[in-house]
């Protein structure tokens, strides 16, 4: 069996979270989903191990999908 595919998600509604999760279950993409709602947790995040892909939200407040990617670069 492959590696589960290791994502970080930004996002801060649970309900979107929760739609990810089924989309990517659906698509039988087998996952580990980190989510993080604030700048400070996403740059922890990306201290303590590189995820595969990350996906995030456009707008979380006082942080953007934007924002994320100048982070993460």
């Amino acid at each position: 069996m492959a590696h589960p595919l290791r994502i970080l998600l930004l996002e801060d509604d649970v309900l979107d979270v929760e739609l990810v999760t089924r989309a990517l279950e659906d698509a039988g993409i087998h996952s580990l989903l980190e989510r993080v709602a604030t700048r400070g947790e996403f740059v922890t995040a990306l201290e303590r191990d590189r995820p595969d892909i990350i996906l995030s939200d456009h707008n979380v407040p006082s942080f953007s999908g934007r924002m994320a990617l100048d982070v993460a670069r």
